[in-house]
């Protein structure tokens, strides 16, 4: 047995500096920006609200490497942000390949400031981050299990509107959904969710319905919401989550945002159907002026707009009319 004294114990600031130092070797030769700068934006999540909760809850039920790496991969997708820190512009670009980060309005083709980041080194900083404390404040570390619980919840919720005529009935038919509003009925069914038997018994049933939808789709009337991909929710709520704790004193506030180039190059040529890009392409093959080509584009577009529309972002949106795109 031996004991430690205080001035034995490392410093806040050397614990800091130390994991600094760790990540820094770890890019040694390959990385143009300073692990400050990477780990301020890998705090940040993906492109989607309560991003964060999702990431955190990922490393709390998966210790198995292959199930958390599909989780974060998951939870990233396609896309990208910018983000302002310490005064300075950074675009960040993530897809199946990876993270890339640079100085700029650009990470697809990025600067010599720039890092390349593969989704196993992603996924293992963040968790060297959590197990330090320094990923995310005690409150949203504490909250990513009830996140996890209320969208599953709104997940069921919607999918009962979806299932064939008398299958709700036997996959729900003791929680009287249909009784209530639908706020009512997620807040029931997250309040359920929480309690084990209710998980276990609910899971049992979906299961059953799974098997019956891998014979028989017509189960559901629509299939945004899949009964296998349901059973993988739920089977994962009964997983046991592993505690984090945060760090005393740390708080986190999220860099100002700008939108990239990447994101508006993305949307321009991702946006509308492909009949529409074809004829946008056929049409900038001839020899026309700058102002053919605005009016062309004007009529094209005409006046509308859509939501979700950087990167599937929740909180983006495009509006387009007779003076632009905004």
């Amino acid at each position: 047995m031996f004991s430690v004294g205080p001035s034995d114990l490392p410093t806040v600031g050397e614990q800091v500096r130390k994991s600094s130092e760790r990540v820094e070797a770890l890019y040694a030769g390959r990385m143009g920006l300073s692990s400050d700068v990477v780990d301020t934006v890998l705090r940040t999540g993906g492109s989607r609200e309560r991003s964060l909760s999702r990431i955190i809850y990922a490393n709390q039920i998966w210790q198995e490497p292959e199930g958390y790496m599909d989780a974060i991969r998951e939870e990233y997708g396609t896309g990208g942000k910018g983000l302002s820190i310490d005064g300075r512009r950074y675009s960040v670009w993530y897809d199946g390949q990876g993270m890339r980060i640079a100085e700029g309005d650009t990470a697809v083709y990025p600067s010599s400031h720039s890092a390349s980041l593969s989704w196993e080194e992603v996924g293992g900083r963040i968790r060297q981050l959590l197990e330090q404390g320094e990923y995310a404040s005690q409150d949203v570390i504490d909250g990513a299990r009830d996140n996890a619980l209320q969208e599953c919840a709104q997940m069921l919720c919607l999918m009962e509107r979806d299932m064939a005529e008398g299958v709700a009935e036997q996959v729900f038919d003791d929680l009287d959904l249909s009784r209530q509003t639908y706020p009512e009925e997620v807040e029931r069914m997250a309040a359920l969710l929480a309690r084990p038997d209710h998980l276990v018994r609910l899971a049992g049933r979906m299961g059953e319905l799974a098997g019956i939808y891998a014979d028989d789709r017509e189960v559901m009337v629509r299939h945004i919401y899949r009964p296998d991909k349901a059973l993988g929710q739920l089977e994962e709520l009964q997983r046991e989550a592993r505690p984090y704790q945060a760090r005393d004193g740390i708080v986190w506030e999220e860099p100002p945002m700008f939108i990239t180039q990447d994101e508006v190059d993305a949307y321009l040529i991702g946006g509308g159907n492909v009949d529409r890009r074809l004829d946008i392409y056929s049409f900038f093959l001839q020899d026309k002026t700058a102002k053919e080509r605005a009016d062309y584009l004007k009529g094209v577009y005409g006046i509308g707009g859509e939501s979700h529309a950087l990167s599937g972002a929740d909180r983006s949106y495009a509006d387009h009319d007779g003076k632009g795109l905004r």
